[in-house]
């Protein structure tokens, strides 16, 4: 009952206007694989723009959301990213565009009603919650400084680990199966001022003592943008790109299921792949240097090629001067 299945997570893109239509080919691009990859969704884990340059103008959300609307093949949802909001020049206006454009962003797709997405509408509308073949998809609204109100800020990420702990209770509740992963999506990068909520998720699946609770030594993968380059941090160690600054917090968090996996800037490279192998499937295995495999080979991360060999451009039409 669980097959295998795959998708695509991209980040900090489009930073400025020359990035346009460099997304809009990643996006476009899709369509051309998703139909062979068993490939569900597609998640933008925030910043569509930069907002010392854009000033969040409401033009700058439009044109990401008109983006994903004309050329994403599979629903999308976007997450807020601090240059969508807390870093805008005027931060409440800055989530009011956000959440108009982007909240409920999936809908727009019908297949987005075999996903089953649920939000927190309640309380943080911007958080969701769906499964797909025994893996936990949950999304958090984790972003970098500046920090405007330290009471919110950790509200928030009280809140976050709240999510993610009922979404795994509501999952083990309905009897929907083993759960065989969980995967966590936000903006930021580890750092000392969300460290909490690692520390708070944390929690569901191990005890006080540093072993694992009955059922829960698991795959826990979170992925994000912030940093831009990309990067996969564990105690395990996996070869290739590691991030020096976050191996310490990953070491002190003393978790050995958990994985962090920083997506590079949209600029750079392509979407990466997630692929989930499914239970009657032989495991997965790495094929090219562009692959990780977590999870005992469970979870396969495909870089699609990585960075691009030279630069990726496509000239935007000039506009036409008026007589």
């Amino acid at each position: 009952s669980h097959p295998p299945f795959s998708f695509y997570v991209m980040g900090d893109v489009p930073y400025h206007t020359k990035d346009i239509p460099i997304m809009e080919t990643q996006i476009g691009n899709l369509t051309n694989s998703f139909t062979n990859d068993a490939a569900k969704f597609l998640i933008h884990v925030g910043d569509i723009q930069s907002g010392q340059t854009s000033m969040c103008r409401e033009s700058f959300y439009k044109q990401a959301y008109d983006i994903f609307l004309q050329q994403s093949p599979l629903p999308t949802m976007m997450l807020a990213g601090d240059n969508d909001w807390n870093a805008c020049p005027k931060a409440k206006d800055g989530w009011r565009k956000y959440a108009s454009y982007f909240i409920g962003l999936e809908k727009s797709w019908a297949a987005h009603k075999t996903l089953g997405v649920k939000r927190w509408n309640d309380v943080r509308p911007e958080n969701f919650v769906f499964s797909i073949s025994g893996v936990l998809i949950v999304s958090v609204n984790l972003v970098g400084t500046p920090i405007l109100d330290r009471n919110e800020w950790d509200q928030r990420n009280a809140d976050n680990v709240f999510w993610v702990k009922k979404g795994v209770a509501d999952y083990l509740k309905n009897d929907q199966g083993e759960l065989r992963a969980v995967m966590v999506l936000g903006h930021a990068m580890m750092r000392p001022t969300i460290v909490s909520f690692f520390q708070g998720i944390r929690e569901i699946f191990m005890t006080n003592d540093g072993g694992y609770k009955e059922g829960f030594q698991i795959p826990v993968i979170y992925l994000h943008g912030d940093g831009h380059k990309f990067a996969i941090t564990n105690t395990a160690g996996v070869n290739g790109h590691k991030s020096k600054a976050r191996q310490k917090f990953v070491k002190d968090l003393d978790w050995d299921q958990f994985t962090d996996i920083q997506v590079d800037k949209g600029q750079l490279a392509p979407p990466i792949k997630i692929e989930v192998a499914g239970v009657k499937d032989p495991l997965l295995e790495v094929h090219n240097i562009d692959q990780y495999v977590l999870g005992d080979g469970l979870i396969r991360i495909d870089r699609r090629g990585g960075h691009y060999q030279t630069k990726m451009k496509k000239k935007l039409p000039k506009k036409k001067k008026k007589k």
